[in-house]
């Protein structure tokens, strides 16, 4: 829960035409299942905004990571829709969801994941298509001696807007990461 930030004693002004502030109300719940050589992790949250018209929605994440002996796969999904009827279908709409599907898999001497994200807002309807992304990583890690590992990220994100305007580019990261 997130309070008001107005220094007075009034009640918060949200909701409505005339909300200035915006509370947020969260709950999760986490499940760690100890079932042995697994290791599974499960979990899912609600929230909600409560605002001005155009900053009030809620919304719910889901998701699960489950591993085995250095390999691993992880799901998301996310949903968030507004809670003012008014604003669906318009260009403030908070709606949007998103999922992401990842796998990795870990040795002594390296590890390596590759995941996927996509994410689509449906914005103004009086346009067909919804604000679109989409993301690819892959990443690798080398330990070459001790608190000492080789970083390297290679990432492909496309984005594609409900007019048909689309951008897309590569980018390819690498470090040494150091810990103390």
């Amino acid at each position: 829960y997130r309070p008001s930030t107005t220094n007075t004693d009034a009640l918060p002004a949200v909701g409505g035409d005339d909300g200035t502030e915006t509370q947020q109300y969260e709950a999760s719940l986490v499940f760690l299942p100890k079932i042995a050589p697994w290791q599974m992790r499960a979990d899912v949250g609600v929230w909600q905004n409560q605002g001005s018209v155009t900053n009030s929605y809620n919304g719910i994440r889901g998701g699960f990571d489950i591993s085995l002996r250095g390999m691993g796969l992880v799901a998301t999904a996310a949903k968030i829709k507004p809670n003012a009827p008014g604003v669906i279908g318009t260009s403030d709409s908070q709606e949007e969801t998103s999922y992401s599907l990842g796998a990795n898999y870990s040795s002594d001497s390296y590890s390596i994941g590759v995941a996927y994200v996509k994410s689509e807002q449906p914005r103004s309807s009086s346009v067909a298509g919804s604000d679109t992304i989409d993301k690819v990583f892959l990443g690798l890690s080398i330990p070459v001696g001790p608190s000492v590992e080789f970083l390297a990220s290679l990432f492909h994100v496309r984005s594609e807007d409900e007019g048909g305007l689309s951008n897309s580019g590569v980018a390819f990261v690498s470090g040494i990461n150091v810990g103390f």
